[in-house]
């Protein structure tokens, strides 16, 4: 069988994972530069090597209260399909597992706000 690496992090006690083919870097917490008229979940920018990159509060867009900054609080920059930077503020980073397909449950689809 296939496996794959994943990434997990924590969110409100439950851990969910990333390819880690997608993870570009993984940062503690700086402040972001707040963007204007932006929604609720949507932190702001941070500069990272010349390139400004969207920070989303991802507790928030799953509808969970928002992130309490703390020691072990994170920012996992990832890459979308075009290769374009996004990062999500995550609670913990746990560890990297190798899955199989059988290993891993579908996502499930949150509505957009």
């Amino acid at each position: 069988m296939d496996t794959q690496e994943f990434l997990s992090f924590i969110l409100e006690n439950d851990e969910y994972g990333v390819p880690i083919l997608d993870v570009r870097e993984v940062r503690g917490w700086s402040c972001v530069r707040e963007v204007p008229n932006s929604p609720d979940y949507m932190k702001g920018v941070l500069e990272i090597r010349g390139e400004y990159v969207p920070i989303v509060d991802l507790r928030m867009r799953f509808s969970l209260p928002p992130a309490e900054i703390n020691s072990t609080t994170v920012v996992i920059v990832l890459n979308d399909p075009n290769m374009q930077p996004l990062g999500i503020i995550v609670d913990a980073v746990s560890e990297v597992y190798d899955l199989t397909d059988e290993d891993i449950k579908p996502s499930l689809m949150w509505r957009e706000a």
